[in-house]
């Protein structure tokens, strides 16, 4: 019972990583048009 919860819980935060991975990269992607925003 313990186990199968540990393992959903990986998994939930292995998700939730690769979310916030993919959101980093968009925003990353998106930081130079807002650079230069704010410098024009």
């Amino acid at each position: 019972m313990l186990r199968k919860k540990v393992a959903f819980m990986t998994m939930v935060i292995i998700k939730t990583y690769e979310e916030v991975l993919k959101g980093i990269r968009v925003l990353a992607d998106q930081t130079p048009l807002i650079k230069m925003k704010i410098s024009g």
